[in-house]
């Protein structure tokens, strides 16, 4: 597995760097060009030709690299973004920054987790200007995406052959790892997720049920302890408004004025009163014994639910920051993780889903507990050796010989 600063996702970062940092170092000269024309923020937008640094990422095959996206992709995203920070820009001299600098830095820290100072050396600017660079383009891409995604979600679709025709939304927790909390312990054991066995933040997204299963809702971050179900009965009002039913779709679906709303599935996490989620149905599997028809549910319900997982997998293949580790402040990672989300939707239209997302999700899953049971095992047997060397240090002062102590091989 990668570490949690992604360099090893990315090793020919460093080698783009200084291909990248040759051409940024004569970007001094169009800053000189540029700046020298004071124009007022309203009237004018930013032109590509301002940004060298897009067109040799482009030429050299770097854009997939960097940003996880071709050349329009980026481009669209782009003239959505652009329009937002003229509008917010100030009047005098066009910053020295242009917004596709602003979008290539943001996608290339998303993507690679890496830290502020390695982008920032590879890119020749200083790491506080990158880190306001990230600041100031973050909302104007949160904005545009909404905009795009959110503002006016997809209406469901009644599904004729699955298990449940009315199943809207497939909904999971998600625990994005970060750094063992410097608190009390009784504070910081809050963000750890026994199951995962990591320190980390839950969110839960909501996908659509039908293709392409793009992601509708998250949630604020919590800290990992909290189970999902337990965050699911916080938030579950906010899916309500999607979830009524419109008179068009009632007609369509033949729903009565008690069952006017579409369902919601999830894993035996879920499993719960009815009530809990008044008025929004939940499919989800059965526990306990079962007959055949119940196990046989369960199985097609699972199978359904795959591409919430699928989902999970891309989002964390796509988006370091997401998958390997968190390390950068908790007070913008809710909008970061939606922007993360909504940029996965984008790939998703040209990418579909598919089983190796999911098989990507799993091993992610697994290696967290492996590193987990090595640093235990590293632990142990620190532990170990310090009980050794304290009954030599107690031997030695009464002239006794002491053995060793056995040490396991693993």
């Amino acid at each position: 597995m990668a570490n949690r600063g992604g360099r090893r996702e990315h090793q020919d970062f460093a080698a783009y760097g200084r291909a990248v940092g040759a051409v940024v170092g004569h970007q001094n000269a169009w800053q000189e060009r540029i700046g020298a024309i004071e124009v007022p923020a309203e009237e004018e937008e930013d032109d590509l030709d301002a940004s060298p640094v897009f067109y040799y990422l482009n030429d050299n095959g770097g854009m997939d690299t960097f940003t996880n996206f071709h050349r329009v992709v980026v481009e669209e995203i782009w003239r959505q973004v652009d329009p937002i920070m003229v509008a917010e820009r100030r009047r005098g001299p066009r910053p020295l920054t242009t917004t596709m600098d602003h979008l290539l830095f943001y996608l290339t820290w998303l993507k690679t987790g890496t830290g502020y100072d390695v982008i920032a050396t590879t890119f020749k600017i200083s790491e506080t200007r990158l880190e306001d660079c990230l600041n100031r383009v973050r909302p104007a891409l949160h904005t545009a995406l909404r905009s795009r995604w959110w503002d006016n979600r997809r209406r469901p679709v009644r599904r004729d052959n699955a298990v449940s025709p009315l199943v809207a939304l497939i909904v999971d927790g998600h625990t994005t790892p970060i750094c063992q909390p410097k608190l009390p312990y009784e504070d910081a054991k809050a963000f750890w997720d026994g199951k995962n066995k990591i320190y980390g933040l839950k969110t839960e997204i909501a996908i659509a049920a039908r293709s392409p299963h793009y992601c509708l809702f998250t949630c604020p971050a919590v800290p990992a302890s909290n189970h999902d179900y337990e965050l699911h009965r916080e938030i579950y009002r906010q899916y309500v408004p999607y979830l009524r039913m419109t008179p068009e779709e009632m007609i369509r679906n033949q729903a009565q004025a008690e069952f006017s709303y579409w369902q919601i599935m999830g894993d035996k996490g879920y499993v719960g009163q009815a009530d809990d989620t008044h008025p929004i149905e939940r499919v989800v599997p059965k526990k306990g014994l079962l007959n055949e028809a119940e196990r046989q549910r369960n199985i097609l319900i699972n199978r359904e639910r795959v591409v919430v997982e699928q989902y999970l997998g891309r989002l964390c293949r796509l988006w370091s920051t997401m998958g390997r580790g968190w390390r950068w402040d908790h007070g913008h990672f809710d909008m970061d993780f939606e922007i993360a989300c909504m940029l996965t939707n984008e790939h998703i239209t040209t990418t579909v889903l598919d089983d190796d997302d999911a098989t990507f999700y799993q091993q992610l899953l697994e290696s967290f507990e492996a590193e987990h049971l090595a640093r235990k095992a590293k632990r142990t047997a620190a532990a170990r050796n310090s009980r050794h060397l304290r009954k030599v240090r107690r031997a030695t002062m009464l002239g006794v010989r002491v053995a060793r102590d056995h040490v396991d091989s693993d």
